[in-house]
């Protein structure tokens, strides 16, 4: 199996919408691999299905990919360490995604401890990994813990020169953990800053690559709708249509 051709052309069809074709690009490599017993081509196969099945919110689906990934972990002792923790990254995003938080945590540590041991300090994984593993303490009402886990996101991020995309994310999650942790109206002077600050990113992130910009504003609008800036929800909605 040609890996690169492979996620080059999963990516082109999620790129474009076309879901279905994807989801049978998956079906026919998962195959494909397991038939050769090409299992580096099964494993990179069942981390795009995670995704993918989480995307689409097909729990019993992303569950059995899951489990499988786990399994090719466990089997797999000479795998590539920063690959096996992206697995778990990748599986832990999965069980927050449909409620399971605490499990989510467990595998997110297990990352976390690969990452801060082989990657730089500033790698942009290390920014995921922090958002993600605050999103499950935020889900799990380990509220002081999740901020933490936030702040450690910004300190990666603000070494990152054109993470904005990220930055706004992370504001806008920063956003919501204030929200539930003080109220909307205690919490709004914070809040508003927050929200402020991922306006300004994504003015910055407007400036760069689109599809990049696309992905995030789509995420973000709907947060911008919730407290209650319509107008830059409305910006990045003529910004997404003008474009594409």
């Amino acid at each position: 199996m040609d890996i690169q051709r492979f996620t080059d052309r999963y990516d082109r069809l999620m790129n474009e919408g076309n879901f279905n074709e994807a989801e049978r690009h998956l079906e026919y490599w998962l195959k494909e691999s397991e038939a050769c017993g090409d299992e580096p081509g099964r494993f990179t196969v069942l981390n795009e299905m995670t995704g993918f099945y989480r995307m689409r919110k097909e729990k019993t689906k992303a569950y059995e990919a899951v489990d499988k990934l786990l399994t090719c972990i466990s089997l797999r002792p000479h795998e590539n360490s920063i690959g096996k923790a992206t697995a778990c990254l990748n599986c832990a995003t999965v069980y927050n995604s449909f409620g399971e938080p605490e499990k989510a945590i467990k595998l997110y540590k297990k990352a976390e401890e690969t990452y801060k041991a082989e990657l730089n300090e500033n790698d942009m994984r290390l920014a995921g990994l922090y958002n993600n593993m605050a999103l499950a303490l935020m889900s799990a009402d380990r509220m002081s813990e999740a901020g933490e886990y936030f702040e450690n996101a910004l300190s990666v991020l603000s070494e990152n020169g054109n993470a904005y995309n990220e930055l706004a994310i992370t504001y806008l999650n920063m956003a919501d953990l204030n929200e539930k942790r003080l109220g909307p109206e205690e919490g709004e002077p914070v809040i508003l800053e927050l929200v402020d600050k991922a306006v300004e990113s994504l003015e910055e992130a407007y400036k760069g690559d689109f599809n990049d910009f696309k992905q995030t504003a789509e995420k973000c609008i709907p947060v911008f709708k919730h407290y209650g800036y319509f107008m830059a929800a409305n910006t990045l909605k003529d910004r997404i249509e003008g474009r594409s």
